[in-house]
């Protein structure tokens, strides 16, 4: 799968990279979703990709950055709610637990 179309949209206060790719689909970036709301990346892609549902969503795809093109995991952006609903509060820092709940 490739990249079509690569945008930064914004997610309540925080911008986040996009992408429609040549399945039509839009899918977002899982290690920025982690940095905002302070996840461990590679903890959560795991719980993703075990998941029935979500793990049907996960692509890696090509992205342009300021580094250059880099190779990131991304997930449907139509599955990201059911994936942050299954993040405990607790797992993510005080100060950030408002996102989550957004």
């Amino acid at each position: 799968m490739q990249v079509a179309v690569q945008k930064e949209v914004q997610f309540y206060d925080d911008r986040l990279t996009a992408v429609r790719a040549d399945d039509d689909a839009i899918y977002v970036s899982v290690t920025e979703v982690c940095g905002v709301l302070g996840l461990g990346a590679a903890a959560q892609r795991r719980r993703i990709e075990e998941h029935d549902v979500l793990g049907e969503g996960l692509a890696r795809l090509t992205i342009e950055t300021a580094g250059g093109p880099q190779s990131v995991y991304m997930l449907r952006h139509d599955l990201v709610p059911l994936w942050l609903a299954g993040v405990q509060g607790r797992a993510v820092r005080e100060d950030v637990r408002p996102k989550l709940k957004q």
